[in-house]
């Protein structure tokens, strides 16, 4: 269903128009309207479960950005909000078909396709570019005389350019952490003596950074162990197939940390375009743990 009202959202204004022409505009704009509002409020509710599954609380931007989604699938839900704040504007009309188009593409490639975070970004990003460009013509005709139509182009311009610099704080929709834990050994894929804090010495020998990460069945993805104290950072890559239930099991290893290795680490898991996966942190001290 989601599929199919993805790509309605695309053929909706051609399909209005051949099949009730010019003549019939108002029954061709109501019938549309409410085809348009279903399919997206379909699309919101159905990627909503799939974003709050990645959505990490340690990232603004993951929150602001399901939080904007959730507004988005509660406004469809409310016809006569929808009918006066949305369906009444066409340019705003326009922005929230590219929303849906965006957010279909974000949740569904993954899935149907079994495209990585990387590649579904770019294509949810063409997505979004080819509503602006779409609805550019539109904006600049009804832009009022007197106020600079090239500023109305830049901020078109600039819709696209906002979401790729913000990428990291979308959430990875499609992968889903199950487990995430420090250890002081992996065996035969399972990690060996949990832990939270180790002493100096300890953390020579090494520690690993566990992880078992869900994804849809088929899919290939590169992710990255980004250790991080304080100033300090160092990015370990590895990758993931999905198609277990219980999460794909992957590790990273450290032992060569810097001499002021004393206080608080973290240990981000993070897909090839920064999104945050699962923040693990982990303590270490001067002296011996017990």
């Amino acid at each position: 269903m989601a599929f199919g009202g993805w790509v309605w959202l695309f053929i909706q204004p051609l399909v209005a128009r051949r099949v009730f022409g010019d003549k019939h505009q108002a029954l061709s704009s109501n019938v549309s309207n409410f085809l348009s509002q279903s399919i997206q409020q379909e699309i919101f509710f159905f990627a909503l479960p799939f974003l709050f599954a990645a959505l990490q609380w340690q990232s603004a931007g993951q929150i602001v950005f399901t939080g904007f989604i959730v507004a988005a699938a509660l406004l469809s839900t409310i016809d006569p909000w929808y009918d006066r704040y949305i369906s009444r504007h066409r340019l705003i009309s326009f922005a929230f078909h590219a929303l849906s188009s965006f957010v279909a593409a974000l949740v569904i490639l993954p899935i149907a396709l079994k495209l990585p975070t990387e590649k579904t970004l770019i294509v949810a990003l063409g997505m979004l570019v080819f509503w602006m460009v779409f609805a550019t013509p539109k904006l600049v005709k009804l832009t009022p005389h007197g106020r600079p139509r090239a500023l109305v182009v830049l901020a078109v311009c600039a819709v696209p350019a906002l979401v790729w610099f913000g990428r990291s704080g979308i959430p990875a929709a499609g992968l889903e952490v199950t487990r995430a834990v420090i250890a002081i050994d992996v065996q035969n894929h399972e990690p060996v003596d949990l832990i939270e804090q180790l002493s100096v010495d300890q953390l020579k020998q090494g520690v690993y950074a566990h992880v078992a990460i869900k994804a849809p069945n088929g899919l290939t993805q590169d992710i990255l162990f980004e250790w991080r104290h304080q100033a300090y950072t160092e990015s370990i890559g590895a990758d993931i197939t999905g198609g277990r239930e219980e999460g794909y099991r992957t590790y990273s290893m450290k032992s060569n940390f810097p001499e002021s290795a004393v206080g608080a680490w973290f240990v981000d898991v993070r897909t090839a375009q920064g999104q945050l996966l699962r923040r693990i942190p982990f303590q270490v001290s001067p002296a011996v743990v017990p």
